[in-house]
């Protein structure tokens, strides 16, 4: 199977079946990233214990793209340090504008052939948005 065509697969795949998709029963923050151009909508719980991301959930609708980016997003971060989604935010812009795949990403290097859909990089981006507006509402107390 040639790169573009396994690349197709593992984003249909992630969103046929989603991982994390549910509302986490323990979350400790939530947040919501929309897109009025289409309507995509996700909310992101995630669990935050000792600077740490231990669980993410989502939830809401969304294109293959969008829903994708979640499901690989909630494996990217999976335990990493809350500092980690900076990183990986930075390496998935580096794969969008340029290209250039980096280890951090995993599967979700496999969004690379949005480079040449720049309108379609937004569907993307919609999950970080909530990971990051979750990260930056005070702690809901449950699960701490």
């Amino acid at each position: 199977m040639d790169p573009a065509g396994l690349y197709r697969e593992v984003v249909i795949a992630h969103n046929r079946a989603p991982r994390h998709f549910g509302v986490l029963a323990r979350a400790t923050h939530a947040g919501r990233g929309a897109n009025p151009a289409c309507g995509d909508e996700l909310c992101v719980q995630l669990h935050v214990e000792g600077g740490r991301v231990v669980d993410l959930g989502f939830s809401g609708e969304g294109c293959a793209v969008a829903i994708a980016a979640a499901s690989m997003l909630g494996d990217a971060l999976g335990g990493a340090a809350t500092g980690h989604v900076g990183r990986v935010r930075e390496a998935f812009a580096r794969l969008l504008e340029a290209g250039a795949p980096d280890p951090l990403l995993g599967e979700l290097a496999a969004l690379s052939g949005l480079r040449a859909h720049p309108a379609r990089h937004r569907c993307a981006w919609l999950a970080f948005e909530a990971v990051e507006d979750a990260l930056a509402s005070p702690p809901t107390g449950a699960g701490t």
